[in-house]
């Protein structure tokens, strides 16, 4: 069969029930985790193990009810259609293409458009879809059209539409032979749509005068549901006696329980029939706070309730899809799922059907979407088609709740059904909810229908269209996004796409199938990519980089669909047509035979490939290759001698490894290359580091079992190579020694190479079981032998060399003390080794091999006190912590972590626990001893955890620990500057004497933080620091001080001696003819300055408000001629003039708030007056002190203003209010609840703006009373002032039950005597409660004194 029949077979057979079905797999159990059924089970869906014969007998019959609801793709119905895709505005993601094919169908639209124009039929109102499409209309007229857009009926005429009013919702029966509208008048009609006759016109199915807003047929011919704008929903069984047609219409929920927005019947298709399900008639209806399931047969039945929330004026919806999934062995199983959506929330619920009184309704998900919800409907089982409130279509994925497209319909004039909803045919006689909300009704405007989606437009109807899987891959290649193209097949191949049709459920046929369409498309991308699309000819840049982009996708798809074939055969030839698509070719396979997707090439592949990186000097890159290729791949004879020519060293093993399965062959010949370069006494070039540290790994890998450079060997394999290998390595002679050739050639090569290297490397053998194993004593042995003989007993290394063999012996003792012998001489060498003194090189490597030791002390006869003695001496800490531990020398420890600047840290933790440990109290005492003997270590190891020890563990007298360092002041600074600046706020207060020495000190190392020390800290004593900064001339500090002691003065004019001696350098500065080689000076005693005058500015600020005018005077009158006299010692073209006219203006703007502005002018022009000033030079100042003056005194006045028009208007709003008539909202007390006008009670009555009326002594009974702004007391409304919702319904239900169980004895007349006085404190605080305008009351004559009759004409 060719391709093509094999798709026509899949669209006609698997897509009715595989293809379209095989998705409902990912709705019932990857999306919604549906709980296993017990029988049926959920074991395989209907496209992974079905029949095809069957399969292809049950979508043969395509009038069946399964097939009309379940029906392919390619149907009459859309072959019919406009294929006219139009331009709207989408949005495609990226990864899904054009899901949806938009088309109008243009002979409906026409018909529907006609009609409006010629017979005033209305627009379209309401819609039904099947294998028929129904049109309402305004005037009441149904037009049915055949899937050919053909009119078949027009039902009705503008009688009907008078009478009826317009169709507001229609529905087809199970074989689309009668149809049923209901009408805005709250009529409903049938049709017969085999000759268009009407057969029951239903005026009594529910109360009149309210709209059908919904009419359902439900899988019975006989049976149908409705509701209308109150909210009801009844039950209509149609009946057909000798007499006549009838119709039997029963309530199933009435509307002042709750508005019902919308009813759904479940229609299951009739091969989903089963014994369970074929009596069963289930109907879902949900209100604005309520979901229902019933099931109407046999009898009525509430199946499942769930609450619903939302926004108000957002509607309800409801969708139903049944979900196939077949058992394997059985016939399929269909599992309805109901959607229900409202706002922006979608639920999902499965119904469970075992028979007709065994249904269940279980929870599956909650989804949410980031807009509101008008409109919704499956699309198939596993796609939702969403309308927002925008008028945008988005298709949702609901097993991945993806978005794979939105479409903006928002020019198509939607129809809405709003009128219905609002009654306004009726007279506008539903509730404000439903009126309210149903501003987007819009329930018969969206449908779908066989994977189509129709959408009603009030002169035209649209289809969306799911397109197929090749539809969509033709769109984007029409549009020439074929990068676009390959990776959406892609998707299908792998069979992760989303909304797939057309495609066979069976993953062998659909990659088999995608996979050649994928190729076509690769085919002519890359011609039109050599062709059409290519830059032009001579930018070699473009064509690179155009290159680079397209060739990796060639390669990318070839290797993912596993067609090595095509990349190498028709792909390769194509490019090699052009030298920079070649090259730009062979340079894309690096990476993906690095990452082992591509191990096996063609020879002649590899020879082109080596040859494009020779000639660009990249052979590395090649060698990389090599290494990860099958050597089938490879021309073994020139690979090799390529590998030779080149240094390629990994490429050399790994070919003879492989290849020819010979280990010992390149490591002989690479080794005689690297003793060679040793031999000749030059330094070693890089490629013979390079060379030599490959053969180390090389040897490390081989002796443990791998392969080189990656992967692993077999275990035969593995134990032959390690023999060999180590054979080789100890040999005594090479094949061919020459004559002064020494001892074990091999061995000594590398030690002369990289000692510390080579003995890793054998370290690192010793542990594989070969090894390190007490078989292997004697291989162990040989080879300490034969490193002793070569280093020890030879010549020409180095003490460093020896030292390194020291150390892998000692360690190697430590692990095999036992089967390892060494003489003693030679191990008190080790350890003389180890334990050098004034040798810190590889200082933890020596501690570490003589830890070792030290654990098997008593094998090797270890002396522990020569040892510890000679580690005190070579200050080894590590070793002498361990003695002295097995000793319990606890104060010793300590001692190795204060001496060892790199464990300091941990000294703090041993002490805390030793301390909190319950040791001795003379261990305790030697470690606070050793640990206050010490604190400089510990200081200068971290201030901070010291301060926390010596409080909370050793609990010091922090006077006395400080006192001992006075001559260590670095260190008492250090360590008062943690406890007094950096401690925990909740350490208790400190002598004050701490503060005495921690401020000198801080004088003495760090002057410039005293005087912020001083201001942000409390506890110290003013006149001693005083006499310690008076010391240490901290001029700025004493200036605080003395202020923080109240002598003002004196600091001020401590602070202006240090002002004028600034401006008289300054003075001196800038007059000088050298000034402009100053300037860095002159810039920093303008900065001093300036802080200087902020500095006494503030001072002067702080303390205005305590002195006296003439104090004030005495402070601001010097600073301010401070900063006038440079005015008159400066000429007026000096450009540091401004500097003190900016601070005259800063010093006069701020002493206008102390000092009144006469005695500020009187002083300017005193000084200018008899001075020797001049008047220009203040003019500025004192014009803005004036306008200053303007400026302040036009604010006040506005201010003023606005009060006084403030406090005016609410004057006028109080008068209004009062001028208003205040109407009681009934006739009784709202607190004792009795009737005012029928009793002869003679209290006062007062009625508030709010309409509540009370007695005035109930009012004072419960304390109903807030306080005025004058301090009097008014009444307050008792129920507005209630704040508390509980506490308001608490006393209202109290006093309900007061006045019930006095009922039958109130005869007083007076309301005050029947209930108890509240409590005073009630009283208080109605007396402190704000009040509103509800409180406003109005004092009315007693009851008794009213005439009744005149009230009543009132």
């Amino acid at each position: 069969m060719d391709e093509k029949g094999e798709v026509d077979n899949v669209s006609s057979a698997e897509l009715l029930l595989n293809g379209l079905e095989s998705e409902l797999e990912q709705l019932d159990a990857e999306e919604f985790d549906l709980p296993t059924v017990a029988a049926p089970t959920l074991e395989s869906i209907l496209n992974e193990s079905g029949d095809e014969e069957e399969n292809d007998a049950l979508s043969s019959s395509e009038e069946s009810e399964f097939g009309r609801l379940l029906g392919p793709f390619d149907t009459a119905s859309i072959l019919s259609f406009d294929d006219f895709d139009r331009k709207r505005k989408r949005k495609i993601y990226e990864g899904h293409g054009s899901v949806m094919r938009h088309t109008i169908l243009k002979g409906i639209s026409t018909q529907i458009v006609a009609a409006q124009t010629r017979i005033n039929a209305g627009f379209p109102t309401a819609m039904a879809i099947d294998v028929l499409i129904a049109i309402g209309t305004a005037h009441g007229i149904v037009y049915v059209f055949e899937p050919s857009q053909a009119m078949k009926w027009s039902l009705g005429t503008a009688k009907t539409g008078e009478q009826y009013g317009s169709v507001s919702c229609l529905s087809f029966n199970v074989d689309s032979s009668r149809l049923l509208a209901g009408h805005a008048k709250g009529q409903i009609t049938m049709w017969d749509l085999s000759n268009g006759k009407l057969l029951r016109t239903i005026t009594d199915a529910h109360p009149a005068g309210q709209a059908v807003i919904h009419i359902k047929f439900t899988d019975s011919f006989v049976v149908a549901v409705c509701a209308d704008s109150h909210g009801s929903v009844f039950d209509l069984e149609f009946t057909r006696t000798v007499t006549g047609r009838g119709c039997v219409s029963r309530c199933l929920f009435s509307g002042s329980r709750g508005e019902v927005c919308a009813i759904e019947p479940l229609h299951i298709p009739k091969q989903a029939k089963n014994s369970h399900n074929a009596h069963t008639m289930l109907v879902a209806m949900v209100t604005f706070t309520k979901l229902l399931v019933i099931n109407l047969r046999p009898k009525v039945s509430i199946i499942y309730s769930f609450i619903l929330t939302g926004q108000q004026d957002c509607l309800p919806l409801l969708c139903w899809r049944c979900a196939g999934v077949k058992v394997s062995g059985s016939d399929a199983v269909f599992e309805p799922v109901l959607a229900i959506a409202r706002q922006s929330t979608i639920h999902f619920f499965q119904a469970v059907i075992k028979g007709s009184q065994e249904i269940e309704i279980r929870r599956l998900q909650t989804s949410e979407v980031a807009y509101k919800i008008i409109a919704f409907c499956w699309l198939n089982s596993f796609t939702l088609a969403v309308m927002d409130t925008f008028e945008k279509i988005h298709l949702v994925d609901v097993a991945s709740w993806e978005e794979l497209e939105v479409i903006d319909m928002s020019d198509m004039r939607f129809v809405y059904g709003t009128s219905f909803f609002k009654g306004l045919a009726t007279g506008c006689n539903v509730s404000p909810a439903l009126s309210h909300a149903g501003g987007h009704a819009c329930y018969y405007s969206l449908a779908s229908f066989r994977s189509q989606l129709f959408v009603l437009g009030s002169k035209s109807i649209h289809v969306m269209t799911t397109r197929t899987w090749q539809e969509r891959l033709d769109v984007l290649l029409r549009e020439n996004r074929h990068q676009d193209a390959i990776a959406l097949a892609l998707t299908f191949y792998d069979g992760t796409a989303k909304a797939v049709i057309g495609l066979s459920s069976n993953p062998e046929k659909r990659q088999k199938v995608v996979a050649n369409k994928m190729l076509d498309i690769l085919y002519t991308y890359i011609d039109l990519s050599m062709t059409k699309l290519c830059p032009e000819f001579g930018n070699i840049d473009e064509l690179i980089k155009h290159y680079e982009n397209v060739v990796p996708i060639c390669v990318e798809y070839c290797l993912r669909l596993e067609r090595v074939d095509v990349l190498f055969g028709r792909l390769y030839e194509r490019f090699s047509q052009d030298v920079i698509a070649h090259g730009a070719f062979l340079e894309c396979l690096e990476p993906y035979i690095l990452d082992d997707q591509l191990q096996r090439i063609s020879p002649q592949i590899m020879k082109d490939l080596t040859s494009h990186f020779q000639g660009k000097d990249m052979l590395g890159r090649v060698e990389a290759c090599i290494i990860h290729l099958d050597i089938i791949s490879l021309d073994i004879h020139e690979t090799v001698k390529l590998c030779w020519e080149n240094g390629m060293y990994d490429a050399i093993i790994y070919i003879y490894n492989q290849g020819l399965q010979d280990y010992i062959s390149p490591l002989l010949e690479l080794i005689a290359v690297l003793r060679e370069a040793i031999a000749s006494g030059k330094q070693l070039s890089d490629i013979h580091v390079k060379l030599g540290n490959k053969l180390l790994v090389y040897i490390s890998n081989s002796l443990a079992g791998l392969a080189y450079p990656l992967g692993s060997l077999d275990e035969a394999v593995a134990k032959d190579v390690k023999k060999s290998i180590f054979k080789t390595l100890t040999c005594l002679h090479t094949d061919s020694p020459s004559s002064g050739e020494k001892a074990y050639p091999h061995m000594r090569t590398f030690l002369d190479f990289d000692t510390r290297e080579f003995l890793n490397v054998m370290a690192l053998a010793f542990e594989e079981p070969e090894f390190g194993g007490a078989d292997s004593a004697g291989q162990r042995q040989r080879v300490v032998d034969i490193l002793l003989q070569i280093v020890v007993e030879g010549s020409g290394y180095t003490p460093t060399q020896h030292g390194m063999l020291f150390l892998f012996l000692a360690r190697q003792l430590a692990r095999h003390c036992t089967t390892l012998h060494l003489s003693r001489n030679l191990f008190d060498q080790i350890i003389e080794f180890l334990c050098k003194r004034g040798d810190d090189s590889h200082k933890e490597e020596r501690q570490e091999a003589l830890l070792e030791l030290l654990t098997v002390e008593k094998e090797l006869q270890i002396d522990a006190d020569k040892i510890l003695l000679m580690a005190e001496h070579a200050n080894l800490f590590r070793v002498c912590e361990y003695i002295f531990k097995k000793h319990n020398l606890h104060d010793k420890i300590l001692l190795t972590y204060l001496e060892d600047p790199s464990r300091c840290h941990q000294a703090f933790s041993f002490i805390e626990l030793t301390l909190n440990d319950r040791q001795s109290a003379n261990i305790h005492d030697k470690i606070t001893q050793v640990t206050l003997s010490h604190l400089k270590a510990l200081v200068e190891c971290d201030a901070s955890q010291t301060v926390s020890l010596l409080t909370n563990i050793v609990r010091v007298d922090w006077l006395k620990v400080i006192r001992t360092l006075d001559s260590e002041e670095r260190t008492q600074y250090s360590l008062l500057k943690a406890l007094l600046v950096e401690r925990d706020s909740e350490m208790p207060s400190l002598d004050a004497n701490l503060h005495d020495i921690y401020i000198e000190r801080m004088c003495k190392f760090d002057s410039g933080s005293v005087e912020l020390y001083l201001k942000t800290t409390d506890g110290y004593t003013a006149g001693s620091v005083y006499e310690i900064c008076q010391k240490y001339h901290q001029y700025d500090s004493m200036s605080y001080l003395l202020e923080k002691m109240g002598r003002i003065q004196e600091a001020f004019d401590m602070m202006m001696k240090t002002f004028k001696e600034k401006i008289e350098l300054f003075l001196e500065l800038v007059t000088d003819p050298r000034a402009s080689k100053n300037t860095n000076n002159t810039l920093i005693l303008s900065q001093q300055l300036e802080s200087l005058l902020i500095k006494l500015i503030g001072l002067c600020q702080r303390n205005g408000s305590k002195l006296t005018e003439t104090q004030c005077k005495a402070l601001w009158f010097p600073l301010l001629d401070s900063v006038m006299e440079p005015h008159q010692k400066l000429p007026v073209d000096n450009p540091h003039l401004s500097l003190f006219k900016d601070a005259s203006r800063q010093v006069l703007n701020s002493m206008m708030e102390y000092i009144e502005l006469p005695a500020i002018m009187s002083k300017i022009v005193k000084e200018f007056t008899f001075g020797e000033g001049r008047f220009g030079d203040v003019k500025d100042l004192v014009l803005g002190m004036i306008h200053t003056y303007n400026y302040e005194k036009t604010l006040r006045s506005t201010l003023s203003n606005m009060m006084h028009g403030d406090l005016l208007n609410q004057m006028r709003e109080q008068k209004a209010m009062q001028s208003k008539a205040f109407v009681p909202s009934r006739d009784r007390c709202s607190y004792c609840n009795r009737q005012v006008l029928s009793s002869s009670v003679t209290s006062q009555l007062r009625v508030f703006r709010c309409g509540h009326l009370f007695h005035d002594s109930c009012l004072e009974r419960c304390g109903a009373l807030a306080q005025s702004t004058d301090d009097s007391l008014v009444y307050a409304c008792y129920v507005c002032s209630q704040q508390d919702n509980s506490t308001r319904t608490r006393l209202s239900s109290n006093l309900q039950r007061m006045l019930s169980a006095r009922a039958g004895s109130i005869d007083t007349d007076d309301p005050q005597e029947e209930l108890e006085p509240r409590g005073k404190h009630k009283l208080n605080r109605r007396r402190r409660g704000p009040m509103g305008t509800s409180d406003i009351s109005l004092r009315l004559i007693p009851p008794s004194c009213i005439d009744n009759n005149m009230l009543d004409k009132t």
